[in-house]
């Protein structure tokens, strides 16, 4: 859908200081309609607010947006944008230069979506204070781009990867940009991650440097008895900066990955061993 084919119902600067509801509505109904209206969006002074769940409108939403560029803190959770509105989006956030407070989570973003939101924001928002990617199927693929941009925020306070599939070398990689960038965090939540003892510890040993930090979400992951041991121990002087760590399966899939390869190299040993003694006994 082209943005002729969407009015703005009320429409005003961002910079307003009244609440204005301004849902998006598209002019006709119709097969060829990707959404109904934007039922949840409102302005209220420099936020934008998107509450439902609205399946192929990100791409609509990302053009009406480039007119708000004093924008202060824009709020996108739950909602389908999928990858194509996620490169929209990261167009658009190129303008919008002011921003401090990003929702993003829940917008089925994937990497190539999330590679161009990074890219985006690290010559935009220079002043951004939190970020928020939660549950975007982001793997260790975008990771590289994403750590990129995290270093280049030296403001940031709250970051929440959560409920993506990182795992220890993306987790890695996103403790060494927040040791390289933000000197202001105070939260970082990275919860099921599928992350492990490596990963963890790398992760605790950066956040434990920022002596503005308070709060550290690692729960839901792969962590070892004895990793969760050592975190616990590493957070000794300030338990109450620590999260739980009660959810973690240190039988995760990775581990039962290992397993399996270990039990068909035992497997094919054995085979070998018994082919062995067969020829013999024919030779025999």
């Amino acid at each position: 859908m082209m943005m002729d084919d969407v009015t703005l119902s009320q429409r005003r600067s961002c910079s307003s200081s009244s609440d204005v509801v301004a849902p998006l509505l598209p002019k006709s109904q119709g097969d060829e309609v990707a959404y109904d209206e934007f039922n949840g969006a409102w302005f209220s002074g420099a936020v934008f607010n998107l509450y439902t769940t609205i399946i192929g409108a990100g791409v609509a939403l990302a053009e009406a947006l480039e007119s708000c560029s004093r924008l202060k803190k824009l709020d996108l959770r739950d909602n389908m944008f999928g990858v194509e509105g996620g490169i929209a989006l990261a167009q658009t956030l190129s303008v919008l230069t002011e921003l401090t407070e990003i929702y993003m989570s829940y917008l089925n973003l994937e990497d190539e979506g999330t590679e161009a939101l990074s890219e985006a924001l690290v010559n935009s928002a220079p002043s951004l204070r939190v970020l928020e990617l939660a549950g975007n199927d982001i793997t260790v693929k975008s990771t590289g781009k994403l750590a990129a941009c995290i270093a280049s925020k030296q403001c940031l306070s709250k970051l929440n990867l959560s409920e993506n599939e990182l795992k220890d070398e993306g987790t890695i990689l996103i403790a060494k940009a927040l040791d390289e960038g933000p000197d202001q965090l105070t939260e970082v939540d990275l919860s099921t991650n599928m992350m492990t003892r490596a990963g963890a510890r790398a992760l605790a040993q950066t956040v434990l440097k920022k002596h503005t930090f308070k709060l550290f979400n690692i729960n839901g992951n792969f962590i070892s008895e004895e990793g969760v041991d050592e975190v616990n121990d590493m957070f000794k002087d300030s338990p109450e900066k620590l999260g739980l760590l009660d959810d973690n399966d240190p039988d995760g899939e990775d581990f039962e990955d290992e397993d399996e390869e270990a039990e068909e190299e035992e497997d094919s040993e054995l085979e070998a061993k018994l082919g062995g003694l067969k020829i013999k006994q024919e030779e025999e």
